[in-house]
């Protein structure tokens, strides 16, 4: 026969610090307009990663920039876009780097 057998163990909690954290704002857009901007991301491959992949949703081109180009994840994920059919364009300036998507 199995014996289940439950065991809680009770520890002091750490004193905890209350950190402020900014809440999030929120934008209502109502009414037929088109929206558009500029957002600073981080150039990293975990941001990098989902942006290239929804440039395809994009009607328009779409110009990244700061994209780490030298690592394999972001030159497969290049490579899937061109074989789509999205034309890629890098330009590397002096320390940083852009790319055109369309």
């Amino acid at each position: 026969m199995l014996k289940l057998y439950t065991v809680s163990v009770s520890l002091p909690l750490p004193q905890t610090h209350k950190i402020k954290t900014p809440k999030p704002h929120t934008l209502t857009i109502t009414g037929p307009t088109t929206l558009s901007g500029h957002l600073p991301i981080s150039g990293s491959k975990n941001s990098s990663l989902p942006l290239l992949a929804a440039t395809l949703l994009c009607s328009n081109s779409s110009l990244l920039h700061s994209v780490p180009t030298n690592l394999t994840d972001t030159n497969a994920m290049l490579s899937i876009l061109r074989s789509l059919g999205a034309k890629v364009e890098v330009d590397i300036g002096n320390k940083s780097w852009s790319m055109l998507i369309v």
